[in-house]
């Protein structure tokens, strides 16, 4: 009987060896829901956006021309993601508890743009994507009672003259005769404040000017008239009105208010 020749690769009476497959690696199981992390809340001027299904957490805030807007997500309830949604406007302000379904591509609130409103509107409005009638109020105010309840003391609102606007003032001292009014010339230390506890001072200006020439703008000279040398007032001011202090704030938002102590040095 004729033996099968060897093969190319194979010697006589040495055994052939057989490759062994490499077992596939193992695939590390998916993270643990709590090992997760949510996707952000994303602040864009004046706008706040976050994706229901993949969000639970988080915050934001915005200023806008008559107040601001804040929101909290509280978490996942179901299907559903639970979120707070406070909107104040000139002080007043509500905080609605708001739920949408976890199948809704995106949560939006942002300020109102000129489409939303038409020609002959006011942009001075907020748009959210979600309906405010469907949500909750759990508590609504005023801005200015919380303040006065850290300061003992109430702030006013004044008119300020030849404009539209208001202003809220609180006194402190009125000084010393005479007190400024029309014609009169003025120096004073203006600071402003980089939130609404007035714990983080931006910057001062002193400024010298005739109550009347409108130089400062029509804001500032309202928070000094009827002041003498050593008043002082604490107020909220619009900062369309407050050209003279403007430029201490260089990121300051269009419409804003603007938180200010003002101290008289001289009245003459």
């Amino acid at each position: 009987m004729q033996s099968r020749p060897a093969e190319k690769n194979e010697r006589p009476g040495v055994p052939v060896a057989v490759p062994v497959p490499e077992a596939a690696p193992e695939e590390a199981p998916p993270p643990a829901p709590e090992e997760l992390a949510s996707s952000p809340v994303i602040v864009s001027g004046t706008q706040i956006r976050f994706v229901p299904a993949t969000c639970w957490e988080g915050s934001g805030f915005f200023y806008w021309g008559l107040g601001s807007v804040s929101l909290r997500v509280v978490g996942h309830e179901g299907d559903e993601c639970v979120f707070d949604y406070m909107h104040e406007v000139e002080g007043g302000y509500s905080v609605l508890r708001c739920r949408v379904p976890l199948s809704e591509p995106h949560v939006v609130i942002r300020e109102a743009r000129r489409s939303d409103v038409g020609d002959y509107g006011t942009r001075a409005s907020i748009v959210t994507s979600f309906p405010l009638e469907d949500c909750e109020c759990i508590e609504s105010g005023s801005v200015w009672e919380k303040l006065d309840e850290l300061t003992e003391s109430s702030y006013r609102q004044r008119q300020v003259y030849d404009t539209n606007f208001v202003s809220y003032v609180r006194g402190f001292e009125q000084g010393t005769e005479p007190f400024a009014e029309q014609g009169s010339t003025i120096v004073a230390d203006f600071t402003l404040y980089e939130d609404r506890r007035w714990e983080s001072p931006a910057g001062t200006a002193t400024l010298s000017f005739r109550l009347g020439d409108h130089a400062v703008g029509l804001g500032l000279e309202a928070a000094v008239e009827g002041l003498g040398a050593g008043g002082v007032r604490q107020l909220y001011v619009r900062e369309e009105i407050a050209e003279g202090v403007r430029d201490l704030l260089p990121e300051v938002r269009p419409e804003s208010q603007l938180a200010m102590r003002v101290e008289v040095k001289a009245v003459d």
